[in-house]
């Protein structure tokens, strides 16, 4: 079985177009033509290099990788700032096989569907990759000690122990044993910096793997791997694109050379935070979209304003009407209103009566549990002095400290007798003021009835002066809450705009259209 298996048409053609492998052997000479796997050789047409004379074969005849096309406009902007695109394993001597991983333990290094012939101990690996990793980020793996990369760009120093179920697990000096979720909070893990010391032939996969190798066998129309990591493991032609001799080099040492190479312009793209960009194409839609806002919100308050208008000619007709009924609903609302301040204003004494009843309460609660923590101090300094009876020493020590949590445990024992009285006193306190409040509400509630009664009675002549009165106030508060939300767009708007402006240098030479 294959690293990762391919749909491959058979044959010299593609969707109607020929496509030709090619050799360029060390002589110069590049011979064109489909490549046979031969017996120690390439067969291209009649001719037959050997491996020995072979610089470079490059086969052609690939299917499009489509798992790796952008399919969002963030991933189309973010698409060139990936050093490493696919999860794998990053070996020891350079080579680095492009399969998930399923976990890793003390020994070695496990795939998910891992094909025959592949096995990685832990001690040829040198990175195990989870996921997508920028340019930015792969830099902060240069130079390191073992450790994880999370994906906030932060690395975190340690020993990777195990990765079992999904989570990293690690020994920090910093902080002891630390676990992260692979491939959301871990992208990778860092065990060890490449050392391309096998590097004779590179062999390039479909599925993004790249194989170090000193001598690859040809054999019955397939790649046989032998050394280090490969154990008779079998790579077909339809699954290659390229073998090269020499210029080895893993694809994270890549990276790095990419960026330290760079121009200053070109260096600062690369290290570009990914996160940076999908900020920049949020604030653009959020600016389109609070700029649609506003729009909208102008257009309702020139509508609010041609309502208040027209419903200010009903000002004058609601002034002459219901006097009488008005007064009479008023007397008995204030006295009403009298009522009930007067019995919240005892509810809330007996409110705060309560609380401090719950405070007592609290305070009992805390004053026995301190009883609980000195006990058990006791019996822990009683077990401390028993267990250390032969070291004078030590049984002083445990002595006082066990005379002082003593003392504690006695003036917790006094604390907690003062407040059970303090809180029985609480409780007769909060009783009497319960007592008194009890008729204060019934005094609330027969002046709410008349109240009521007096509203009933002022309803029928207040009902069209009330319709009157309600649309006036409407028709006011309407262009005064579309002002204020004009208002508020219009800042939401230009704080997005100046944030936007403020995040372009973050984001150079992506694309991020300008906003309107």
């Amino acid at each position: 079985m294959n690293l990762v298996r391919f749909i491959v048409l058979a044959g010299l053609t593609l969707d109607g177009v020929v496509l030709a492998d090619s050799v360029v052997t060390l002589g110069g000479q590049k011979l064109e033509g489909r490549i046979v796997l031969a017996e120690g050789a390439l067969k291209v047409g009649s001719t037959t290099v050997a491996l020995k004379e072979v610089r470079r074969a490059k086969f052609d005849a690939e299917l499009k990788d489509t798992t790796l096309e952008p399919k969002d406009e963030l991933s189309k902007l973010t698409s060139g700032l990936w050093a490493l695109r696919r999860p794998g394993v990053l070996c020891w001597n350079g080579s680095f096989i492009a399969r998930p991983v399923a976990g890793m333990d003390d020994t070695k290094v496990t795939f998910q569907d891992a094909p025959k012939g592949l096995f990685v101990s832990k001690v040829n690996t040198a990175a195990v990759i989870f996921g997508q990793v920028s340019y930015a980020q792969a830099m902060m793996l240069q130079d390191r000690r073992a450790g994880v990369l999370l994906a906030s760009g932060d690395f975190v120093d340690g020993m990777p122990r195990s990765i079992t179920n999904g989570t990293v697990v690690m020994d920090s000096v910093l902080f002891g044993r630390k676990s992260f979720v692979m491939g959301t909070e871990a992208m990778a893990v860092l065990l060890r910096t490449p050392s391309v010391t096998a590097g004779d032939f590179t062999i390039r996969m479909r599925n993004g793997s790249e194989l170090l190798v000193k001598a690859p066998v040809f054999k019955d129309g397939v790649i046989v791997l032998k050394e280090g990591v490969f154990k008779e493991f079998q790579v077909k032609h339809a699954d290659l694109i390229e073998i090269r001799r020499g210029d080895a080099a893993d694809i994270l040492s890549r990276a790095w050379t990419k960026v330290k190479n760079s121009g200053p312009a070109e260096r600062t793209q690369l290290m570009t935070n990914v996160a940076n960009v999908g900020q920049a194409i949020q604030l653009h839609n959020l600016v389109k979209q609070k700029a649609e806002d506003l729009r909208e919100a102008t257009m309702l308050l020139e509508k609010a304003n041609a309502e208040r208008a027209a419903v200010l000619a009903l000002r004058t007709k609601v002034q002459q009407k219901g006097t009488q009924a008005r007064l009479t609903w008023r007397q008995h609302t204030q006295a009403y209103t009298r009522a009930k301040s007067d019995a919240q204003r005892l509810k809330l004494q007996a409110d705060v009566s309560k609380r401090n009843v719950d405070r007592l309460k609290r305070a009992v609660d805390s004053a026995r549990r301190e009883i609980e923590n000195q006990d058990r101090k006791l019996k822990d300094f009683n077990m401390k002095m028993a267990r250390a009876k032969d070291n004078e020493k030590l049984l002083r020590k445990y002595r006082g400290q066990h005379a002082e949590a003593e003392r504690s445990l006695d003036r917790a024992r006094k604390a907690l007798s003062r407040a059970e009285q303090k809180l029985k006193t609480g409780r007769r306190d909060y009783e009497a003021r319960i007592a008194k409040t009890k008729p204060m509400f019934e005094k609330e509630e027969a002046a709410r009835q008349r109240a009521e009664e007096a509203k009933r009675a002022n309803t029928a002549a207040q009902k069209e002066t009330g319709k009157a009165r309600s649309a006036y106030i409407k028709a006011l508060r309407k262009p005064v809450e579309a002002r204020r939300r004009v208002a508020d767009l219009k800042r939401e708007h230009d704080d997005v705009l100046a944030k936007l402006e403020q995040l372009k240098p973050n984001v150079p030479n992506i694309g991020v259209p300008e906003p309107r």
